[in-house]
């Protein structure tokens, strides 16, 4: 008996370990989900700031407003998306299991922005129906100006 008693403790203690290493290889999983979401919020927050860059200057007349490059914009969002849709999922799996991942809103509000660029393509055709409007509108005022 005591043989079986002793096998049974160490049974447990060997049962108890388990947990432990499940939990230690989801923690070593969240700080790569956390270093894979850092590397992605950054290269969000590049390509915002340009596409913003190349809007401002459509906007501000200072290059003319190219079809093609809206299409690539809207490409790189895109496939920006389809790679942080992944992660999406495993940060979902990861605080499910009681994790805290870190940068996970921030990711969650890229990745929202991120679907409404790549879905609102009739949205984003508007800039140049606008810029059409303003440049008609100041010809419009420039002309009055010269006549009187």
């Amino acid at each position: 008996m005591p043989s079986t008693q002793f096998a049974k403790k160490m049974l447990s203690a060997y049962v108890d370990l388990e947990p432990w290493e499940e939990d230690h290889d989801r923690a070593l999983a969240c700080f790569a989900v956390e270093e894979a979401m850092s590397f992605g919020n950054l290269i969000f927050r590049w390509v915002s700031e340009r596409d913003a860059i190349w809007h401002t200057r459509v906007l501000e007349s200072k290059i003319e407003y190219n079809e093609a490059e809206r299409e690539e914009w809207i490409e790189i969002y895109r496939n920006w998306l389809g790679a942080s849709e992944r992660l999406l999922l495993t940060i979902a799996r990861l605080e499910g299991q009681g994790f805290e991942v870190r940068g996970a809103d921030e990711f969650r509000r890229n990745c929202d922005e991120a679907r409404g660029i790549s879905a609102d393509d009739d949205v984003i055709s508007v800039d140049e129906a606008l810029i059409n409007l303003r440049d008609e509108a100041i010809d419009e005022h420039r002309r009055e100006r010269t006549h009187s």
